[in-house]
């Protein structure tokens, strides 16, 4: 059995432990705080190229004179739209049947920031001093954009 001495020391595994060098530690902390960086600048830059490109549309006119529907609409937005769709609802909620009477409904479509696109419906469910809602979606680089107007019929 072996015996140890006041001056003797064991040393095993635990006696051994060695630190980093403040300057390996201090190169680690800037390669973690640079990378944090380029994740957090990635993530504003997309956000901010989203927000660059937002889609507005703006229901400029609409009238409903008889059977007939004739509506304006305004790409007030920064991106270009395209594939419109105008559904008019009736005072209870309930869409109604119409039918464009212009080629393709509203024209011109894409439509480009800034333009306007017209088109004539008809519908001959429409009753004179009576509210429709006007409802016109259109589709962009990814998603929908919707505007809506009350239209009283004459």
């Amino acid at each position: 059995m072996a015996h140890t001495t006041a001056g003797q020391h064991r040393r095993g595994h635990l006696g051994r432990r060695r630190a980093i060098s403040e300057m390996l530690g201090v190169i680690i902390l800037l390669a973690i705080t640079m990378v944090a960086a380029a994740l957090v600048y990635q993530i504003f830059i997309g956000k901010a190229n989203i927000a660059a490109s937002a889609p507005a549309l703006s229901i400029q006119s609409a009238t409903i004179s008889g059977s007939v529907l004739t509506i304006t609409v305004q790409n007030t937005g920064t991106a270009t739209v395209s594939n419109f769709q105008v559904t008019v609802y009736n005072p209870l909620g309930g869409s109604m049947d119409i039918s464009p009477q212009t080629p393709g409904g509203l024209q011109p479509s894409p439509l480009a920031p800034g333009q306007t696109a017209s088109g004539v419906y008809t519908c001959q469910d429409f009753t004179p001093g009576v509210q429709y809602r006007v409802v016109v979606t259109a589709s962009y680089n990814s998603g929908t954009v919707m505007a809506s107007a009350t239209v009283m019929a004459s």
